[in-house]
């Protein structure tokens, strides 16, 4: 019920009965887990980590519970903390792109291109249809300068959602440092 209530993005609600459930049966890592979840959609970085690291401190297991401290130190800008909890997630669950997703993000962040490619490679062998990660890949490819590659990832994740902005927004920028001016302005305002 939490989780359809995040979802829907009732978040106070969702937030309220999390406390009220974790009264009733402290330290679930369950509940602490989908209150981290709701912290991180409130953009309530310090409580998401503090919930997600107790949840796996009670459930070790829980890879899930890293994916959140990740998040959560990555967007407080603690970039080693977030890579290695990604990572020791990406270890937990093997299969999941989410934590290839999350490092290469956090690499393309921090400037760390190759290394953001070396993860986004892994998040795509493991999930091709997911239009973020080309979206991420180009901008690794961008922040090396193989614009050409940039510009293929960009494309190929308008293809499987045309009407995502952040494609156009890098896209646009590739564009522009290639000398394209007029195709930058018309993806400036797609």
């Amino acid at each position: 019920k939490l989780k359809a209530l995040r979802m829907l993005g009732y978040m106070d609600t969702a937030l309220a009965q999390a406390d009220q459930a974790l009264v009733s049966i402290p330290g679930d890592p369950g509940l602490l887990l989908e209150r981290a979840w709701i912290q991180t959609f409130k953009g309530n970085w310090v409580r998401a980590l503090s919930d997600a690291q107790a949840a796996s401190a009670g459930k070790p297991e829980l890879g899930e519970a890293l994916i959140v401290q990740g998040i959560a130190y990555r967007e407080m800008r603690h970039w080693d903390n977030a890579l290695a909890a990604f990572t020791k997630a990406g270890r937990l669950r093997p299969q999941d792109p989410a934590p290839a997703l999350n490092c290469g993000r956090a690499y393309v962040e921090k400037g760390m291109f190759d290394d953001a490619l070396t993860a986004l490679n892994r998040c795509i062998a493991l999930a091709p249809e997911g239009p973020e990660v080309y979206v991420l890949r180009g901008r690794a490819f961008a922040g090396k300068g193989t614009l050409s590659e940039a510009m293929r990832d960009f494309n190929h994740a308008l293809k499987l959602k045309p009407l995502l902005v952040a494609a156009y927004i890098y896209r646009g920028d590739v564009l522009a440092r290639s000398g394209q001016w007029e195709a930058a302005a018309k993806d400036a305002y797609t």
